[in-house]
């Protein structure tokens, strides 16, 4: 709405006329400043806005933060523990195919050659049909590993199950050090090779290569 000066008349007095009885000016109510008023408008602006057609009241800043924050924590537990999952997932050992012969391989005996580049003597015990104990110990004593084995079973052409060449092991060398291996033993029975490794690895330690002493 436009404003019009009159000459001689205050602006402020005449958006704030005053009340007369008689002649007499009874009651003007506070004059505001510009400033003031203009704030009064602003204040009086609604808190909704509209979004997409409709109106929504704005969210207050404390609020918004404390939602932002939680986000924001949830989001960093997620990734977290994701980490940890990844982190705690162990690949399954991958060992040599396995392979039935005519008749079942021998595993129990004495065998001598190199395990890890060490020469000695390997020593096979059976615990129970397709378990086996043993140890190997080498030339100079400076290692001796003590190993738990176990016969692989898998079909033969007929579908059933039956014993194959090769055990898998885990050793121990009573100093801490622990991990996983294999053996595979020839159709002649006279020859074992292999590998190990450390804790769920089954190679990287160095190969087996022994033959059988007790014949």
């Amino acid at each position: 709405m436009a404003r019009f000066l009159v000459r001689g008349v205050d602006p402020v007095v005449a958006d704030n006329p005053a009340r007369t009885v008689d002649g007499r000016v009874v009651s003007r109510r506070p004059a505001r400043s510009a400033a003031s008023r203009r704030a009064g408008r602003g204040a009086s602006i609604s808190s909704r806005v509209a979004v997409g057609g409709r109106s929504e009241s704005l969210v207050p800043g404390s609020q918004w933060i404390a939602r932002s924050v939680a986000t924001l924590c949830a989001t960093a537990l997620s990734v977290a523990a994701a980490a940890c999952a990844h982190r705690t997932k162990v690949a399954e050992p991958v060992y040599p195919e396995a392979t039935v012969y005519a008749r079942d391989p021998q595993f129990v005996g004495e065998w001598v050659g190199e395990v890890g580049g060490m020469w000695g003597i390997l020593t096979l015990g059976e615990l129970e049909p397709h378990r086996f104990f043993g140890s190997f110990v080498a030339d100079d004593a400076s290692v001796e590993y003590v190993l738990m084995l176990d016969q692989s079973l898998v079909r033969d052409d007929r579908g059933a199950e039956a014993p194959s060449n090769r055990v898998v092991f885990t050793w121990q060398d009573g100093q801490g050090g622990r991990g996983r291996g294999w053996l595979l033993v020839n159709r002649e029975d006279t020859a074992l090779t292999g590998a190990y490794g450390y804790d769920n690895a089954v190679q990287g330690l160095g190969e087996w290569t022994l033959i059988r002493s007790d014949t």
